[in-house]
């Protein structure tokens, strides 16, 4: 197995950035076999956090940027009033979900595609509404008042088109389903829900999910010889040891259950860090995957007989680096040397880390 992932790209400009160098790595490597895109192409409100706008306000040239290129149509008709009516917030978000599954059709032209819902689609969030408010500063009365069963249509015919893209390409949807290829078990638990713990409606439909696709999953465990998760919902970490966990009761019985039978990579999205922090604890490989608003960084992940193998891929430098697995678990005294536990040279990070100047 060896899988290009991506996630946590938010803004076009990064997805952008992250395909065009995916495409590159695919015709030097030509087993690489899917590209996964685990959830988040939406969200650009997210992009505060990234290392290009962290800690400053983003110009409104660049707001105006990423609207303009987020959503084109919608981008033309706002810019002749400057103002947002419950109309055109309609259409900003029907060109949204429309933008997505643009991207993931792009995405299979240049390789088999898998993708897992984030909880920036998720019709139990709709988070897409903040984007408008970050992207316009619109009156939030206006999108208060957005009627839900609009909103669900719109996203009902999301997931329509991409019904008919798994029926036309080579795409794979696993927010409801598992698959299997060449004995590997892929598993995608989405995030229709950020929360998988707290006793809140979403939560507990999130739990409710992801127990239905653990138990479908476990139909077919003797089919298969590893078993590779995406997981776009809450974990659990431990910022003073820099150890994981998934949150869901039902994922922790999971794998409890099968870890003693069967290889299993775990691969968390994550947004927070622009470096991936690759774990080995209790016979399980987890990954916390680097985040794509960090100017499109994204990883390569390879599997054989005798290891799992990660590597760290930066589109702007067009380096691919190889990673260490650590199976540390004590507290780590500074950032560096929590790092330097999956990364042989911790200055490529802090570079990477640094505020990126544009010329």
């Amino acid at each position: 197995m060896k899988h290009i992932i991506i996630s946590d790209t938010h803004a076009p400009q990064c997805i952008y950035k992250a395909l065009n160098h995916a495409q590159d790595l695919i015709e030097e490597q030509e087993d690489i076999e899917a590209i996964v895109i685990n959830g988040d192409l939406l969200g650009i409100f997210s992009m505060t956090g990234s290392n290009l706008y962290k800690g400053e306000w983003i110009q409104k040239e660049i707001m105006d940027e990423f609207l303009k290129k987020a959503a084109p149509k919608f981008y033309e008709e706002f810019k002749k009033t400057g103002v947002v009516t419950k109309k055109l917030a309609y259409e900003y978000i029907g060109e949204r979900y429309a933008w997505t599954y643009k991207i993931l059709r792009a995405s299979t032209k240049i390789k088999k595609t898998i993708f897992n819902l984030g909880n920036h689609e998720s019709k139990l969030h709709f988070l897409v509404v903040n984007e408008l408010s970050f992207l316009t500063g619109c009156d939030r009365n206006i999108l208060n008042s957005l009627d839900n069963k609009i909103l669900e249509k719109i996203y009902d015919l999301f997931e329509k088109n991409l019904k008919l893209l798994e029926n036309e390409n080579d795409f794979i949807y696993i927010r409801n389903k598992h698959h299997i290829h060449n004995k590997t078990l892929i598993l995608g638990i989405p995030g229709e829900s950020h929360d998988t713990e707290d006793l809140n409606p979403t939560s507990i439909k999130q739990e409710q999910k992801t127990k239905l696709i653990l138990e479908n999953a476990s139909k077919d465990l003797d089919k298969c010889n590893e078993i590779i998760i995406y997981n776009h919902t809450q974990g659990a970490y431990d910022r003073e040891t820099g150890t994981f966990q998934p949150a869901s009761s039902y994922l922790k019985g999971f794998l409890k259950e099968i870890k003693k039978n069967k290889p299993i990579i775990f691969i968390q999205s994550h947004n927070h860090w622009s470096y991936t922090q690759c774990m080995y604890q209790e016979n399980i490989h987890y990954i916390m995957n680097n985040a794509g608003l960090h100017d499109g960084v994204f990883n390569l992940v390879e599997t054989n007989e005798e290891e799992v193998i990660c590597y760290d891929v930066d589109p702007n430098t067009k380096k691919t680096i190889k990673l260490k697995f650590s199976d540390k678990k004590e507290s780590y005294n500074s950032e560096e040397e929590l790092i330097s536990r999956y990364y042989e040279d911790p200055k490529i990070i802090f570079d990477r880390k640094s505020k990126v100047k544009n010329e």
